[in-house]
């Protein structure tokens, strides 16, 4: 266990993990996932800090359950979640506050990592493509499935093309190895 101190937790409470990260300000001290469904292993998988900041998508009951974990311990939790503008971000969506909180959060990120135009992918359950002009404008951006979806939808939408482990390859030369190589290459598209 790693002591409280002046370092901060980041949460990443996704749909099929949740993953953390301990950062003391010079570096990752820790790092560390649960499924997302383990939630009642939460409070003895998260390192001690005095501050914790968090992303949510995969509900309320994580929601809960990380603030279950945090008030008895005194930790200061923050939640992010989408607004209008924040960082010299600009929410493009209609309703802002619909944006996912982990997309929110890596536009963010971006925009303050260095200028320029970007793309910010991240491929998990689902995977996302969001525009972000330099200015900081959120331009609009996609949501399709990952890699695992893919292959999920494949097996219960078809007869006989039941999920078996595939390796990539460039030209596939089994139904197993084919589907893995077309969910990955179709995220790549």
């Amino acid at each position: 266990m790693i002591a409280a101190d002046a370092s901060i937790l980041a949460i990443d409470a996704g749909n099929t993990r949740i993953k953390w990260g301990l950062h003391d300000g010079a570096g990752w001290r820790g790092r560390g996932a649960l499924a997302a469904g383990d939630i009642a292993n939460l409070g003895g998988a998260l390192p001690a800090a005095a501050h914790a900041v968090a992303s949510n998508v995969a509900g309320e009951p994580v929601r809960a359950a990380l603030e279950a974990w945090a008030a008895p311990r005194g930790v200061a939790l923050r939640i992010v979640r989408a607004a209008a503008r924040q960082l010299g971000v600009a929410n493009g969506y209609r309703d802002a506050i619909q944006l996912g909180s982990d997309r929110w959060a890596a536009l963010v990120a971006a925009h303050r990592l260095e200028p320029g135009d970007k793309l910010v992918v991240n491929a998990g359950t689902a995977l996302t493509v969001d525009a972000l002009a330099a200015r900081g404008d959120f331009l609009g951006g996609l949501i399709v499935p990952g890699p695992a979806l893919m292959r999920l939808a494949l097996d219960r939408g078809t007869a006989a093309l039941r999920q078996a482990p595939g390796a990539f390859t460039d030209f596939p030369r089994s139904t197993p190895d084919a589907i893995a190589s077309g969910a990955i290459q179709a995220c790549a598209g």
